[in-house]
């Protein structure tokens, strides 16, 4: 006789949650995902977002922060990391290749949503698809200089109908100089200034979508604020950043505390190639 193992039904299980994975997610390797990637309720993809965003539901927001196109030239805002990387191994950050590459996935991205906000460089507000209304992160200081004297602003782009037309909610906010240094990314977006912008385009419980996700501080503060998430990356050294902060911040409190802390649920990582 047999002897019962528990740990069987606890392999049976686990097989049939994969392959249910597995399916959901099948679409997205179809679509040139590298890998693909859930922790709550959050879905990380690596590959270029210009072919995966057609395989993707429409989402209430975009929040996002793309390249603009300004290279590692002085004055871009561009640091370098702990590891001397300064730039994206995956994508070299010139003039040519902003209007070649970021501004059509812009395009795509906007179309995928109600609305949208993105943050720009100055220099090249222009040349991005012409916004419904333009808000701003604010600084006290800068070494960024523009044609006209130090620049103390970067522009918030925003598209379609504003979420809290109910109340007065500013467009612009303060911009906080606190990064978290984890993210290793070139130009990271700190936290609390970009929890700002995600709370301003959307409302709790809605889905987001970056399609330029970076290091994920996007992710985290929909973490925090209680919104789905949806985050495209192409440079498998960020995204591997953006799984660890996103997880991270499941583990994090709330910052809701009348209400209890969402557990983290990894599911699964997926390579290249699964099926």
């Amino acid at each position: 006789m047999t002897r019962y193992d528990p740990r069987d039904d606890a392999r049976k299980s686990y097989d049939v949650a994969i392959e249910a994975m597995r399916e959901r997610f099948q679409h997205l390797y179809e679509a040139g995902a590298k890998r693909v990637y859930q922790v709550g309720d959050c879905v990380l993809i690596q590959g270029d977002c210009l072919e995966i965003m057609p395989a993707l539901e429409k989402f209430d927001a975009v929040v996002t922060d793309p390249p603009y196109g300004v290279g590692d030239s002085v004055g871009s805002g561009l640091k370098k990391n702990r590891a001397g990387k300064s730039s994206y191994s995956v994508y070299k950050d010139t003039s040519d290749n902003f209007y070649s590459l970021i501004i059509p996935r812009v395009r795509v991205a906007i179309g995928l949503a109600e609305r949208a906000a993105l943050t720009c460089g100055f220099k090249r507000i222009y040349d991005y698809p012409r916004p419904l209304h333009v808000g701003s992160f604010q600084y006290t200081g800068t070494t960024v200089m523009s044609s006209w004297g130090p620049s103390l602003w970067q522009p918030i782009l925003y598209y379609g109908k504003d979420p809290h037309v109910s109340k007065l909610v500013p467009d612009s906010f303060q911009f906080c100089n606190d990064v978290d240094r984890v993210t290793e990314h070139p130009c990271p977006k700190p936290l609390v200034s970009w929890s700002k912008l995600v709370n301003r385009a959307s409302l709790k419980g809605e889905a987001i979508l970056d399609p330029f996700m970076g290091s994920g501080t996007t992710g985290v503060a929909c973490v925090q604020l209680g919104r789905k998430f949806t985050g495209i990356e192409l440079d498998p050294d960020y995204f591997d950043i953006a799984v660890r902060r996103i997880e991270e911040a499941y583990r994090q409190p709330s910052l809701f505390p009348a209400e209890k802390p969402k557990p983290a649920k990894t599911l699964n990582m997926f390579e290249e190639g699964a099926a």
